[in-house]
């Protein structure tokens, strides 16, 4: 995890706390999910389509400035991360413990096969060997 990304989640905790030990009868989290950091603003988790609807919102605010972003899910984020990470070299090990994954075939099966051109350079780089 990023520094930045770790203080902000720790600044979000410590809100979230405070805002626990307020007496209020919204606050009904989910069961067992009372520790969750990020929430509703009634401690439950956050829905896929409330996830959505915040990138739509950014895609928005970008397009009003003259700026284009094709809409992509939040699980699409993630995908998009994993296979930015394989096309720029991460070494696969690293992004299964990153991506959470139990086994590295999942990894591979779930991003590797999206990289087209992956073929061709490795295909190029066995020819120079031979100075074909």
């Amino acid at each position: 995890m990023l520094d930045n990304v770790y203080h902000l989640l720790k600044e979000r905790e410590k809100n979230q706390i405070e805002q626990k030990l307020l007496p209020s009868p919204d606050w009904k989290p989910a069961d067992k999910l009372d520790n969750l950091v990020i929430t509703t603003n009634t401690g439950c988790p956050l829905g896929k389509a409330y996830l959505n609807n915040g990138i739509k919102a950014i895609i928005n605010k970008l397009e009003k400035t003259g700026q284009t972003l094709n809409y992509i899910t939040f699980h699409g984020l993630r995908h998009s991360f994993a296979t930015r990470r394989i096309e720029n070299g991460m070494e696969p090990q690293v992004l299964k413990a990153i991506m959470g994954h139990s086994k590295l075939s999942i990894t591979m099966d779930l991003y590797a096969h999206v990289l087209p051109d992956a073929k061709s350079k490795e295909t190029q780089k066995i020819s120079a060997l031979f100075g074909v």
